[in-house]
């Protein structure tokens, strides 16, 4: 009965980047999560009984993220 309410999640593949250069002891690192930007929905769930509640609320995946991360060795 919950998932006849709820419905079904649709399917969805994420795509992370990584790469770093070292030189001179000192790093840089680049990082990008979520490349195509892909709202996947991790889960779905209702505040009240599925009988009485229309609309559910949705969990989605992390949007696109860059970062960058600098480092030195001493």
């Amino acid at each position: 009965m919950f998932k006849q309410r709820l419905g079904d999640l649709p399917s969805y593949g994420l795509f992370d980047l990584s790469t770093g250069v070292e030189r001179n002891r000192m790093t840089i690192q680049l990082h990008v999560a979520n490349v195509f930007d892909e709202r996947g929905q991790l889960t779905r769930f209702a505040q009240c009984t599925p009988t009485t509640c229309t609309q559910p609320y949705i969990v989605p995946t992390q949007p696109r993220t860059i970062s960058i991360q600098f480092g030195q060795k001493f």
